[in-house]
């Protein structure tokens, strides 16, 4: 008889010490909880901005949540190798699902502030009325619970059985996980387009692009892979996995954001160009707003237009250098500007910030080198 034994041995890893950062804990809680009073207070004065304010903070941080659960559920499909060691931190940002669904309420509160077709009665708008099958509360309703609900469960789902299998693994919950993952593929892709329809695109009911749902799903892939990179050197620089992570994990975000921002790039260029060629009032007043509000002067659309382009290219150098994306703090520079609000001055700021606190931290390092 053989003296094998046949226990599955259990296996090892990292664990957060959670302890070692209380303080910040206690500070990011306490900014949250006055964050939420000014929110109230911000609500009573002028609501009809803090409608706006709360569903584009709401929508950045959603696309965030629903690009990371994203890329789990490939991770499973694909049986990739190279996101076995940052898998658990796609699924903890994914599981933040949760509190962005009890966070969606203010906008059920909120939603005759922000979409007008629902005060717009039958009979009176011809435009409205050929939509009313769609565009009506009950039903919007009922969208949204279905949306928030298949990305809190599969998350949830997708978690727990990865926290089963840490315990003792048992490759039984590889195939459960992969199982989910082809199940929450074609669901993910119905709910993440149609909940941009939803609650993005129907701010304006009389504009319309079939193309804006893989739009914000160019820019959640990217963005939360974004973040992943920022995640993750935060961990290294605290102390954890820096034998597992190496330049080579870096090299492959760093190529997945560069995809993604040049199909970001595409998508936005495709949706721009098709609305410029067909010149059809109801899709032309998208591009012809965002353009003509703020200035009318075609030399603030000469330096907008500059500006995003030279993002952009800024960032795809980063990515493709031979040396940028093994580089911690430039890979990190990219990924900031990436993730964050694609704005130019909004986008110059953090990128400055994030340059001037990584140099920084390399300055520091080199003095205790």
């Amino acid at each position: 008889m053989s003296e094998r034994s046949h226990t599955i041995p259990t296996p090892e890893g990292e664990y957060f010490e959670s302890n070692r950062f209380a303080g910040l804990s206690s500070l990011l809680g306490l900014i949250a909880i006055v964050a939420l009073a000014l929110c109230v207070v911000g609500a009573f004065l002028n609501p009809h901005q803090f409608s706006y304010s709360w569903l584009f903070a709401f929508a950045f941080f959603f696309t965030l949540c629903a690009g990371c659960f994203f890329w789990t559920i490939v991770h499973h499909a694909t049986d990739a190798n190279w996101s076995v060691v940052v898998r658990r931190q796609l699924e903890n940002i994914a599981v933040l699902l949760v509190v962005l669904a009890i966070l969606f309420v203010p906008i059920l509160l909120l939603r005759r502030h922000l979409y007008s077709w629902m005060d717009i009665p039958p009979g009176v708008e011809h435009a409205l009325d050929a939509k009313r099958a769609y565009l009506n509360w009950s039903f919007f309703l009922v969208r949204a619970v279905v949306f928030l609900g298949f990305f809190l469960c599969a998350s949830l789902v997708l978690r727990r059985l990865s926290v089963k299998q840490d315990k003792d693994g048992n490759p039984r919950f590889t195939i459960l996980m992969r199982k989910v993952a082809f199940i929450s593929l074609p669901m993910f892709a119905l709910c993440l387009t149609f909940g941009a329809f939803d609650w993005l695109m129907s701010l304006n009911y009389h504009w319309f692009s079939t193309m804006f749902g893989v739009y914000i799903f160019a820019g959640a892939a990217g963005s939360s892979m974004s973040l992943l990179v920022l995640v993750i050197t935060a961990l290294r620089r605290a102390g954890y996995l820096k034998d597992i992570i190496t330049l080579e994990h870096y090299h492959t975000m760093g190529k997945w954001m560069l995809a993604f921002t040049i199909f970001w790039a595409y998508i936005g260029f495709g949706q721009y160009m098709l609305i410029w060629y067909a010149n059809i009032p109801e899709e032309t007043q998208f591009f012809i707003t965002r353009f003509s509000s703020c200035n009318r002067s075609k030399r603030s659309r000469g330096i907008f237009v500059g500006s995003l382009d030279g993002s952009c290219a800024c960032k795809c150098w980063t990515c493709t250098s031979s040396s940028c994306p093994r580089y911690t703090a430039q890979g990190c520079t990219s990924a900031s500007g990436i993730c964050f609000p694609s704005s130019p001055s909004a986008q110059r700021s953090v990128l400055f910030i994030c340059e001037l606190c990584l140099g920084l931290l390399s300055f520091q390092s080199a003095i205790r080198a």
